[in-house]
């Protein structure tokens, strides 16, 4: 999701977890 992308951007601990 692009938003994984975005949120890894801003938000590295929240990315990490997404983007997982």
């Amino acid at each position: 999701v692009k938003g994984s992308s975005i949120a890894a951007d801003q938000l590295p601990n929240v990315g990490i977890t997404q983007g997982i």
